[in-house]
């Protein structure tokens, strides 16, 4: 056993380490004549010299088994644009302890966690993570000790992963039965691949393969799947490969073959179960890969980050570091990673950036903070003294998905002569260019769709039919759901200032969407009367029949994201009359002020802190205005009359 510590040489710049498994050392057999005759030779006599060498070469039989235990690498540093071909390691860390030591370059021993140890030990026997023979591993590969040099190396994961040839995935130890449901996945597409509708894929799926769901279960629920750090390591990848115990499969069979199975199954495993079987897991790589594909890098950044507050880390700054490597070039540049810095201070550099490269679609971010600052406890001068204009990544995403094809003020952009100001003599004060739209009215209960949703989606027949009945498929609480979605319809279209016109108003439905997927989904033949009496009929009837109409099923998730952690409000236009209606984050109160702000994709809730007859705001969250979305708002009017700077704390 090696026993002097590994002492890491410094790395120059744009270097990095790259690490070579070493084979399990082949046992020898330290018998005098090998075999039977050796063994028989090396019993005779225990005692005097012949014994003191009996000893001694058990001994070496001892030290052998060892060594062939103990994992071996060699470690070599490289310029990264002169790298040999390399693949790079994904996989959570794990508890630290007991820790593990491995022998490194010969003669030296470091102490790894757990986890990564129980990693080397599978690929040391497995031949197909072993090519190509060099490989990064975070851990090993930084000096972690230094904490310059984790800031310099955590700068460049991105390039890392972009250029390694394949990323590994290592999802932790699987038993027989694991690796067996893994096998069964291309059986599992094709069969669902092969049914006429999505209720036969409903039975397909739980009736076919039911042995394999709880392993498909306990896959998705492992912790590399929830962690931020993952996100970048395969989407910035060339290729994937997941690892689990000893069987390998493509990451593609898994984020393209198996996610549309999922998909196609919606209206019969309902929003639970699609869920548990890895839908939720596998759609944020998707999203930001359907992002990527349409070119639009603030979509993308406002995705990667959205998803990102969903995402576990062990401290909360890597909720920016860990996908440094997605985030836009612009903002990328203007990030140096010190990783002595507090979480407020990082998230302040980046919201910074942001600002600076998209402009205000950085309050789409911002939902939660009032919440979160008004339960504290602590009273923390860190979290009640930050702008209000920093994002707090650490709190849950809400209202995530108003903002997704909007265009309130963007045409605006270049109305306003520059980007949001900072004051030079204190930083946590910027001016941002926009327009007060309306003023709240009046502030109304909202209702948790997003908790209601699995109780409606849910095909209960199915259920039953498979003895899965559950907590989740209880037909008394579908019922129960449907009711209260109903009333909560009704309770809002009574706020809206359409006289007496249908609540199949189009206006009003996008309302209840958020705007999600209009105008594709409404169409130009769409009749929103006729299918809005469609979603009203379905709502009371338990037949679901109805439900699995494709539009109606749409509409109900639509209004899931649209509502999460948002309220009803009525609004006050200057120069309408009456009021219109609105969606807020839940925080809003009466007399908050909306404001479109120039370059924005969103109106956005502010409310006055200003003293002495100075105005001084603060952002409350993104809002949605059916007659303020797509630019709509400043229709017949030039924008540049009315607008002001408004200075946000």
């Amino acid at each position: 056993m090696p026993s002097s510590p590994y002492n890491y040489e410094p790395l120059g710049p744009a270097e990095f380490r790259l690490l070579r498994l070493l084979p399990r050392p082949r046992e020898k057999d330290t018998r005098k004549g090998g075999g039977e005759k050796g063994a028989a030779k090396t019993k005779r006599g225990k005692g005097g010299k012949k014994g003191r060498k009996w000893r001694a070469k058990e001994g070496r039989k001892i030290k052998s088994l060892e060594n062939s235990e103990l994992i071996s690498v060699k470690l070599k540093t490289f310029p990264i644009s002169k790298s040999p071909s390399y693949q790079a390691l994904s996989y959570c860390w794990g508890p630290p302890e007991p820790k593990q030591k491995i022998r490194l370059n010969k003669t030296c021993q470091l102490e790894i966690w757990p986890e990564l140890h129980t990693a080397l030990r599978t690929f040391r026997d497995l031949d197909g993570t072993r090519h190509p023979q060099w490989i990064w591993i975070d851990q090993i590969c930084i000096n972690q000790e230094d904490e310059d040099e984790k800031g310099v190396q955590i700068g460049m994961m991105g390039d890392i992963y972009r250029q390694a040839d394949i990323v590994t995935i290592w999802a932790g130890e699987g038993d027989d039965k694991m690796e067996e449901s893994l096998e069964m996945m291309r059986r599992f597409a094709f069969a669902i691949g092969g049914c006429p509708s999505s209720r036969t894929m409903g039975f397909t799926v739980l009736a076919m393969f039911p042995e394999y769901l709880e392993s498909y279960k306990a896959l998705f629920e492992r912790p590399w799947f929830t962690r931020t750090w993952t996100l970048q390591e395969v989407l910035l990848s060339r290729s994937a490969q997941l690892v689990c115990g000893r069987s390998i499969k493509g990451w593609s069979e898994l984020s393209t073959i198996y996610l549309r199975c999922l998909e196609a199954c919606q209206s019969s495993l309902g929003v639970a179960m699609r869920a548990s079987l890895g839908y939720g897991a596998l759609k944020p790589f998707d999203s930001l890969t359907r992002c990527h594909e349409r070119n639009d890098r603030r979509r993308y950044d406002l995705e990667a980050l959205t998803l990102v507050r969903q995402r576990g880390c062990t401290e909360p700054r890597d909720k920016v570091y860990g996908v440094l490597g997605l985030i836009s070039p612009e903002i990328r540049m203007q990030i140096t990673v010190d990783t002595t810095l507090d979480y407020h201070t990082v998230f302040k550099n980046f919201a910074k950036a942001f600002l600076q490269h998209h402009g205000p679609d950085l309050f789409i971010l911002v939902p939660g903070r009032f919440d979160a600052e008004q339960q504290s406890e602590s009273g923390s001068p860190t979290d009640t003294d930050r702008p209000s204009w920093v994002p707090d990544l650490t709190l849950p995403p809400l209202m995530t998905h108003t903002w997704s094809r909007h265009k309130a003020g963007r045409n605006f952009s270049g109305a306003a002569p520059e980007h949001p100001l900072f004051d030079d003599d204190e930083d946590s004060i910027i001016k941002v260019a926009g327009v007060h739209m309306a003023t709240i009215k009046q502030v109304y209960p909202s209702l948790d769709i997003e908790a209601l949703l699995p109780q409606l989606d849910a095909d209960h027949v199915l259920m039953r039919r498979l003895g899965m009945e559950g907590p989740y498929f209880n037909p008394a609480a579908s019922a129960t759901a449907r009711q209260e979605i109903r009333n909560f319809i009704r309770r809002a279209h009574s706020h809206f200032g359409y006289g007496g016109s249908s609540t199949g108003h189009a206006g009003f439905i996008r309302t209840l969407m958020g705007g999600h997927l209009y105008p594709e989904w409404l169409g130009e033949n769409f009749n929103p009367q006729e299918e809005f009496a469609q979603l009203l009929t379905a709502l009371e009837n338990e037949s679901r029949d109805v439900l699995d109409n494709g539009p109606v099923n749409v509409f109900m998730t639509s209004m899931a994201e649209a509502w999460k952690g948002a309220c009803l409000v009525t609004i006050a236009v200057p120069g309408h009359d009456g009021v219109s209606a609105g969606i807020a984050p839940m925080t809003s109160k009466k007399g908050d002020g909306i404001f479109i702000f120039f370059g924005g994709s969103t109106p956005v809730v502010m409310r006055d802190f200003g003293k002495g007859g100075k105005k001084s705001y603060k952002v409350v969250g993104p809002a949605y205005v059916d007659e303020f979305m797509d630019g709509t708002a400043f229709e017949g009017r030039n924008p540049l009359e009315n607008h002001e700077k408004v200075t946000i704390r």
